[in-house]
């Protein structure tokens, strides 16, 4: 078996074009919405572009950690997409405030001399006005630790139940979250199970041996896989909240000739 990677990039390719031919995207009345859902993707569309890059270099760890992160964002769009959190968009916003309070409290303790650029870099006008905005948030939905209350995993399932199975399958961003979110983290923060992206062949210098490091193939064939299905899920949801429903069959046929495909061979990236 061999990797291919010129068919990593056909396919980013194809879905590059899908996504750039749904502009330009009218917005409606719930313009804060369609602004935050448009955002993540217009960024999650740069990320698959830089982990197709990364691919062509074979840095796994770094399209891990990449991955991750367009999980968490791609989640949050299903969730607000579909407008099955009360309030979403407003408590996605407004926990901001949360955010960017914790920094300021934390650079006052520590470098007090510093907080005028950060407020500045921030553009609020002083770490009281944040304090207010945070008591009010706080106040109205209680001490969370996520916009919405829920960890990735509680909202992981909440999207699998708001929305259609993909390809049969009724627990797809729970099975997701497990590949995704569980297999990256260990590559985000460099814990021994994360360092395993390397792998280090031995080999005989004159008299001494000595260890050249390369990077896993099988590792790098999964996260690239599944940083397709993420992005083809961003498609999705971009297309759920400005009702273009080609977005869905695209996202189920692509989706269905992938998993033939990978059940055949154990990759749609690896020829016979």
């Amino acid at each position: 078996m061999k990797y291919v990677n010129v068919a990593y990039k056909d396919l980013i390719k194809e879905l590059i074009d899908f996504s750039n031919g749904l502009f330009p995207l009218r917005i409606n009345g719930e313009n804060n919405r369609h602004y935050v859902i448009l955002s993540n993707h217009v960024i999650n569309t740069q990320t698959i572009l830089s982990i197709r890059l990364l691919n062509e270099q074979k840095h796994t760890n770094d399209v891990s950690v990449l991955l991750r992160s367009m999980f968490e964002s791609v989640i949050d769009m299903g969730l607000l997409s579909q407008k099955i959190v009360r309030n979403d968009v407003g408590r996605y916003i407004g926990f901001s405030s949360v955010e960017v309070y914790k920094r300021h409290v934390h650079l006052t303790n520590i470098r007090p001399k510093s907080i005028r650029e950060a407020v500045k870099m921030n553009y609020i006008s002083s770490l009281e006005e944040v304090e207010k905005e945070m008591l009010r948030y706080k106040k109205r939905y209680g001490d969370i630790k996520s916009w919405c209350g829920l960890n990735l995993l509680e909202r992981s399932r909440l999207v699998d139940k708001h929305f259609p199975p993909t390809v049969g399958d009724s627990n797809f961003y729970d099975f997701l979250y497990s590949q995704v979110f569980r297999i990256c983290s260990s590559s985000t923060h460099r814990t021994y199970l994360g360092l395993s992206s390397i792998n280090f062949r031995k080999r005989k210098v004159l008299d001494d041996t000595s260890l050249f490091p390369e990077s896993s193939v099988e590792q790098l064939l999964h996260v690239c896989e599944y940083a397709i299905f993420t992005y083809l899920s961003s498609v999705r949801f971009l297309g759920k909240a400005f009702g273009i429903d080609k977005c869905e069959s695209f996202y189920q046929s692509l989706l269905k000739k992938i998993f033939t495909v990978k059940n055949e061979r154990g990759s749609f990236l690896i020829c016979k």
